[in-house]
């Protein structure tokens, strides 16, 4: 436990110094485990938070579909990562990528533990739906954008390209990420629909937020909200 508590003081106060120490093909197979193991709990902890909102079994469905949003993307995307900075003219190693990878994601699951107990009291005086869907999407981006942060920082300096390649992969991975919510949905689920624990793939990401930021001041282009269950509270049920 000890040791656990140390890694999460290493993962917030000196993230560079941690991957420095963590660049070599032994010192990622010792830091996989227990970064793993933070980012999994914290993601799992703001799961279950969200889930909250609805309450009953969805809590547990967003509790084991949270961690899959900060890990899954992050699998998929450092490959291209690692193929545009090569191409950018900045040698990357592996073994720093993925050090840097590991210690960003674990620093996610941090906030995302500390993020949780203020989305619960947020979520604890009924906000509407979809409200709580993008002040959901608001604390990801908050939690998720300083573990990316770390990431980027901590690869190599040089490079005529270096800044093309670091906004390029802070877009594929943000990206990533905005889309594996969007298939993984729901996370925050309606309280006067069926739970689910997918829905069916349809639209993506950006048009899904833009619809969403339209009801959340209760305007819905082109059909009807209220017949289609998308408008409903808690004193509704």
């Amino acid at each position: 436990m000890s040791q656990l508590l140390t890694l999460v003081t290493r993962v917030l106060r000196e993230p560079r110094d941690l991957i420095a120490d963590s660049d070599t093909a032994e010192g990622v197979a010792r830091l996989a485990l227990p970064t793993l193991l933070v980012a999994a709990v914290g993601a799992a902890l703001l799961g279950a938070v969200c889930g909250s909102y609805r309450g009953g079994i969805q809590i547990a469905f967003a509790a084991v579909k949270m961690p899959a949003l900060f890990l899954v993307p992050l699998l998929v995307a450092l490959p291209a990562v690692h193929a545009l900075y090569a191409a950018c003219g900045v040698r990357v190693t592996w073994s720093r990528l993925s050090a840097a990878a590991l210690v960003g994601v674990a620093r996610t699951g941090v906030l995302a533990a500390a993020m949780s107990p203020v989305l619960w009291l947020y979520y604890s005086v009924h906000p509407g739906y979809h409200r709580s869907v993008l002040v959901f999407a608001l604390a990801v981006v908050l939690v998720g954008l300083p573990g990316l942060v770390t990431l980027v920082r901590a690869l190599p300096a040089g490079g005529a390209l270096r800044l093309a390649a670091t906004l390029g992969s802070i877009l594929i991975i943000g990206t990533s990420m905005a889309q594996s919510g969007w298939l993984l949905r729901p996370f925050v689920a309606r309280p006067t629909v069926e739970v689910a624990f997918l829905r069916p793939v349809e639209e993506d990401i950006v048009s899904a937020l833009v619809y969403t930021n339209l009801s959340a001041v209760d305007h819905y282009p082109g059909w009807d909200a209220r017949s289609d269950g998308a408008i409903g509270n808690w004193s509704e049920e």
